[in-house]
């Protein structure tokens, strides 16, 4: 480990010159300025929006340009980390935080091992007036152990300096090499840096799913106005096992043949089975061809069987149909003809009703007319009794009624009653004038 470097470093961001600390705080454009606890000089605070940009003669904390180094034979892997200021540490509220880097393991190698480590810590500090204990680990994290969170982490709980080795809670987690440091700092209002440059041979051999960390632990006093600058670069050589590899690659190649030949019987006892199986369908397959030509055979005599039998039944059902039309055409013609009989007796007995009935009614009607002939002569002769003619009228009338026209007599014997214009008989049927009678 190296002595801390002082030195003037090219990251002062340049502003115009502070206030007297006896002066009240100021707020400008180009930054904040904080009264500091002491009466000394103080560095310029860097710009609040330059986390990450950094000048271009930044070449005193860059990672080295040798990086990675040529060797054909190892593989190296890398990792870096550069801030001014630290993000997490900008409030000064932190005294004890951890820098935690996860160094990249190949993926590609076979059981990779380990043989180098190299690291450069470049930790740069102004307006800080004590001395900061700087600590570099070096950890193995194997399968099974807890993640160890990447970044700055800070303990806002804890402040002060203390060089006590940190613990894990997991077995899984092995410290493979401690270094510890102590950063000085003045009281000149000057950069104060901090440069451990380490190389560590190791001959590790990486078991899968391993993780490989660099973790800085920084513990210190942070004043008001302290300023942070930090600079890691990390680089791991691995050699690969090329016995492991052979071994690994034979190992493959038997599984592979091992593979081969057991997909080769497989496919032979696939492609034995899908035979056995054609021959059985084929088999089958003519065993049924014979059962439905057999039960074809069986079914065309079944089928000619019962067409013969169809044809008798349809002879037989076609004589019995002639047979029953015919006899059906008898008592079709029996029952038209006893219909016709029936109905001409029904109209005989009908019209013998009608004649009947009209020779009832015109006996009725002769009686009736008779009787009422009757009444009228009587009410005739009663009346003629009243109403006699002279017997020189009846004389007269009895000649006249001889030469009248037979229609003009009164066939019913009526008695002639004297008018005004000669005689009427009492029917009101037959009239003789005065004139026909004087001419007698």
């Amino acid at each position: 480990m190296q002595s801390p470097l002082l030195m003037k470093s090219p990251l002062l961001v340049r502003s115009p010159p502070l206030p007297h600390p006896s002066q009240p705080v100021q707020m400008q454009l180009e930054g904040v300025y904080i009264q500091p606890s002491m009466d000394v000089p103080t560095v310029a605070p860097y710009y609040m929006t330059s986390f990450t940009s950094t000048p271009s003669s930044i070449d005193t904390i860059q990672a080295s340009a040798n990086f990675p180094p040529e060797d054909t034979c190892l593989l190296h892997t890398h990792v870096s980390y550069s801030k001014q200021p630290i993000p997490e540490l900008v409030k000064n509220d932190h005294g004890n935080w951890t820098l935690t880097l996860n160094v990249p393991i190949p993926e590609d190698m076979v059981h990779p091992t380990l043989t180098s480590f190299s690291y450069t810590i470049k930790y740069s500090t102004a307006n800080h007036h004590w001395a900061s204990a700087v600590q570099s680990h070096i950890l193995l994290a194997v399968r099974g152990s807890e993640a160890i969170p990447e970044g700055i982490s800070a303990d806002s709980g804890e402040s002060g300096i203390t060089v006590a080795q940190r613990t894990f809670g997991d077995t899984a987690t092995m410290r493979l090499s401690s270094v510890l440091g102590i950063k000085e700092s003045d009281a000149q209002g000057q950069w104060n840096h901090f440069m451990d440059s380490q190389q560590i041979p190791f001959n590790v051999r990486i078991v899968e799913s391993s993780r490989l960390y660099l973790q800085l632990q920084v513990s210190e006093y942070p004043t008001a106005v302290m300023l942070r600058a930090l600079s890691v670069d990390v680089s791991a050589t691995w050699l690969d096992d090329q016995e492991g590899r052979r071994l690994i690659q034979e190992l493959n190649e038997a599984e592979m043949r091992a593979d081969d030949a057991e997909a080769q019987a497989a496919a032979e006892e696939v492609a034995r089975k899908v035979a056995e199986a054609q021959q059985a369908a084929d088999e089958q397959a003519k065993e049924t061809a014979e059962a439905n030509q057999r039960a074809a055979e069986t079914q065309s005599a079944a089928d000619e069987r019962a067409r013969k039998i169809a044809e008798d039944e349809a002879k037989k059902a076609s004589s019995e149909r002639q047979a029953a039309d015919a006899n059906a055409e008898r008592h079709r013609v029996a029952k038209e003809s006893a219909e016709t009989t029936a109905k001409n007796c029904r109209l005989a007995r009908e019209d013998a009703d009608r004649n009947y009935q009209i020779k009832c009614q015109e006996r009725a009607a002769a009686d009736r007319k008779a009787e009422t002939e009757k009444h009228a002569r009587e009410d005739a002769e009663r009346r003629l009794a009243a109403k006699a003619p002279k017997a020189v009228d009846q004389a007269k009338l009895k000649k006249v009624l001889d030469n009248l026209p037979a229609d003009r007599r009164c066939s019913a014997g009526y008695a002639w009653v004297k008018e005004a214009g000669g005689y009427r008989c009492e029917a009101g049927g037959h009239y003789i004038t005065w004139e026909e009678l004087h001419s007698a």
